[in-house]
């Protein structure tokens, strides 16, 4: 089996070094059979990455003016992909030698699988196995990793099961909801001119999309003979808490409204009211103020900042959503055919909800 053909998606925002790692591991994951493409995206960084970006050989490089989110850059670079399959790769992934042409080797086998994810290694403690495999969540599952409600018998169990925190994972198997760090899709199982859903910038769009392919009788695997380290976060560790909290929140109320009754929905929104309430009474620390609480549980998510928390001032939070008007320049390596020898470019994603309790894999 020789030149299975991969587009490599990545967004970057702000993670120079991460990214330099990042890419630099492609070669050998590749290796034997695939050849592959890289196709950027920097959302407006501004500790270099993109310059990085540009002068790395082999990668293909969009310009945004500034941060439009993670899913629109990634819904940006694959308009321009031309692989059989597709790879959504986070800036904080580095692959291990053979893992890219492991995952190729397991769809070209496996005709009815529409996407494998590898095994996840973390970094705390090194070499555990992080827990980026999960069934489809629910307002219970959320709760208890949102709130104090985790800490309960009734909240617990199902958030460990959620999490799959007791599953085997030393052969292959089909996952509901794989964190998109590492995600290696089917063409063919895609939508054709987008992959996520840009109502969801940051969070939860991974899950909509397992969902999606779920519902239209594909599955998604992870395959042990893959193996990549992941330091979760990268980018969305950037972000103030604030923001950061009103996104995964918000995402998971629209997520809610796009997928589930309206009394799943009640359920979510009063359980926390309950925790906050709780947590005001009792003058413990709380997530959000009230009025940004308030927004986050009807869906609205405050605006992306174009520089990293502490570089400069941040946009306020609980302003709307900027409009997607930025203007894009695209910067191509001269580099024009992808090959197997080419290192990539990387990316942060929205970096899907990082494993809490309290945060879970931004922009």
């Amino acid at each position: 089996m020789t030149d299975l053909r991969v587009s490599v998606l990545l967004v970057s925002w702000n993670t120079r070094e991460q990214t330099r790692r990042c890419l630099a591991s492609l070669e050998a994951a590749a290796r034997p059979d695939v050849s592959y493409e890289v196709l950027a995206v920097d959302n407006g960084s501004r500790d270099g990455s993109a310059e990085l970006l540009e002068t790395w050989p082999g990668v293909h490089l969009l310009r945004n003016e500034a941060n439009l989110g993670y899913a629109r850059a990634v819904n940006q670079a694959y308009l321009r992909a031309g692989g059989e399959f597709v790879l959504l790769l986070s800036t904080d992934v580095c692959l291990r030698p053979g893992a890219l042409a492991a995952m190729a080797r397991f769809l070209a086998n496996r005709p009815g699988a529409a996407g494998v994810v590898p095994l996840f290694l973390s970094s705390v403690p090194p070499g555990s196995l992080d827990q980026h495999y999960r069934h489809f969540p629910t307002p219970r599952t959320e709760l208890a990793s949102f709130t104090a409600f985790g800490r309960l018998p009734g909240f617990r169990g199902p958030l460990r099961r959620h999490l799959m925190c007791d599953d085997d994972f030393s052969e292959p198997r089909v996952v509901d909801a794989p964190v998109s760090a590492c995600l290696l899709l089917r063409r063919s199982t895609l939508s054709p001119d987008h992959i996520l859903d840009e109502r969801l910038p940051l969070y939860a769009n991974d899950t909509l999309l397992a969902r999606s392919l779920a519902e239209r009788g594909h599955t998604l695997w992870v395959t042990p003979d893959a193996v990549v380290a992941h330091t979760a976060g990268g980018s969305t560790r950037l972000l103030d808490p604030s923001v950061r909290s009103q996104h995964q929140i918000g995402s998971f109320v629209r997520y809610l409204q796009m997928t589930e009754p309206d009394t799943s929905l009640r359920l979510f929104r009063a359980g926390m009211w309950v925790d906050w309430l709780a947590r005001t009474v009792t003058g413990r620390r709380r997530r959000l103020r009230r009025r940004a609480l308030a927004a986050a549980l009807r869906g609205e998510l405050p605006p992306l900042p174009d520089a990293p928390l502490g570089a400069t001032t941040a946009p306020r939070a609980g302003a709307p959503e900027p409009a997607r008007t930025a203007r894009e320049s695209t910067l191509s390596s001269a580099a024009t055919t992808p090959s197997n020898g080419q290192a990539g470019t990387t990316a942060h994603h929205a970096d899907q909800r990082a494993p809490h309790p309290a945060e879970r894999s931004g922009p």
